[in-house]
């Protein structure tokens, strides 16, 4: 229950636990308790020696209350109140003050006192509703991170056997397809293509369940982006389609990257800005050095993205617009992540009706190799 106190913690100040930095740096409650008393006995020094007959200094009796509602429990907060009631009697006893002031200030202080108590019920509450948050996410994120963990291995289990099926498959294919009935042979190419198509799929859950453990690594080595880039084009070409792709490059930029997860990343863009592409639009791939990082630029003609769908877009699963393609969702999180694993960034610049433009920066060197030339 909010504001319920355990036994003989009456002057705890219920700093969470596991709070090391914070219980250094609290104040002693015993202390805080002992100089909202002395506070209270100077108060009623100062009533019966300097302010004879006079209830304004008889305030302060109420300030030890509402400071002490910061730091201590509702009990300890109710002790000093109790302890600042019995001043404010001795006060009115000795000053011989008439019955009517006196019930007055009583009544006054105790009212302090009840607001007192139950700020210090809400800052109780507060912590514990804090502490209870607290542990949720961590519970929260040690599972989300054995999610990963066993995702990855599972996915890292799957894709032997699924290689397996497709290698057997595409060599029965080949060895017997001259004897097969049309429908077999499209009945053959299709579970290929459902076994090449999970196989992707479970590629891009183990790269993003690596990425969310910690364990993505790269093999950086020098590399030419524009070499990568341009092979990248060359197979989107030979796979046909109507698109017209473009690629304004220098004839070398060298730096150092993992070749394999670069490439990862310029065929993700390269492939998306061609789905979101009309037939016969055209996609342009750009690259050049500024100030020590190679910049890449993708741009479509596709439909565009609101503010709304940037923000969303690179998140995980993230499925943006309407859209009947094929694929995990995972494939601008995980090129997200091979980026910034480079030191690098990419964003998006899109309005919606005028297509989309992808930016990649990476650093030409890191700290693992030099780029050659």
């Amino acid at each position: 229950m909010a504001g319920s106190e355990p036994r003989g913690a009456a002057w705890d100040t219920s700093v969470p636990a596991g709070d090391a930095a914070s219980q250094r740096r609290s104040v002693s409650p015993w202390l805080i308790g002992a100089l909202a008393i002395a506070s209270l006995l100077v108060a009623l020094a100062l009533d019966l020696t300097l302010m004879p007959q006079g209830r304004v200094v008889s305030l302060l009796y109420a300030l030890p209350i509402l400071v002490v509602a910061r730091w201590l429990t509702p009990r300890a907060v109710g002790v000093i109140g109790a302890a600042a009631l019995c001043v404010g009697v001795i006060s009115g006893a000795v000053q011989g003050l008439p019955v009517a002031v006196w019930i007055t200030d009583v009544l006054g202080l105790l009212l302090i006192v009840g607001a007192a108590v139950l700020l210090a019920r809400q800052r109780v509450a507060m912590l514990h509703d804090a502490r209870v948050i607290e542990e949720g996410n961590r519970r929260l994120t040690d599972a989300q991170q054995q999610l990963q963990v066993f995702i990855a291995a599972v996915t890292h289990e799957l894709r032997q056997p699924l290689t397996t099926i497709v290698g057997y498959a595409q060599g029965l294919q080949r060895r017997i397809e001259p004897d097969l009935a049309e429908q077999d042979r499209r009945a053959l190419e299709a579970i290929i293509e459902a076994v090449w198509r999970t196989r992707r799929i479970t590629t891009d859950l183990h790269d993003a369940a690596r990425l969310g453990v910690g364990e993505f690594k790269l093999q950086p080595a020098p590399v030419d982006l524009v070499a990568v880039v341009r092979e990248v084009v060359e197979a989107q070409l030979v796979s046909g389609g109507q698109h017209r792709l473009h690629l304004d490059a220098p004839e070398q930029l060298t730096g150092c990257w993992d070749r394999e997860r670069i490439a990862q990343v310029v065929a993700n863009l390269i492939d998306n800005a061609v789905k979101y592409s009309p037939d016969g639009g055209e996609v342009r791939a750009s690259l050049r050095e500024e100030a020590g990082s190679a910049i890449l630029t993708i741009s479509d003609q596709g439909p565009g993205l609101s503010d709304d769908q940037q923000t969303r877009l690179f998140q995980p699963f993230s499925r943006v617009g309407e859209t009947t393609l094929v694929g995990s969702g995972l494939g601008l999180f995980i090129a997200k992540g091979i980026v910034e694993s480079h030191g690098g960034r990419i964003w998006v610049d899109s309005e919606p009706n005028r297509g989309s433009t992808f930016t990649v920066r990476l650093p030409l060197r890191s700290a693992d190799c030099q780029p050659a030339g």
